[in-house]
């Protein structure tokens, strides 16, 4: 899963997904992530967008 990353003031770091189907998760601090089982396993650093021009 990819989710956004925000640490908010007073409340830990918040999780969220640009589907608005899913929640938001707030992570309040390390044991509570050890807790859940969570773990970074990478970063995204940039996209590619692939763009198609047909011809007719």
């Amino acid at each position: 899963m990819v989710r956004h990353v925000e640490n908010r003031i007073g409340q830990g770091v918040v999780l969220s997904c640009e589907n608005p189907t899913y929640a938001e998760c707030v992570v309040k601090d390390a044991a509570a992530a050890r807790r859940m089982g969570l773990r970074v396993v990478g970063k995204v650093t940039g996209i590619i967008r692939a763009v198609h021009f047909w011809a007719h």
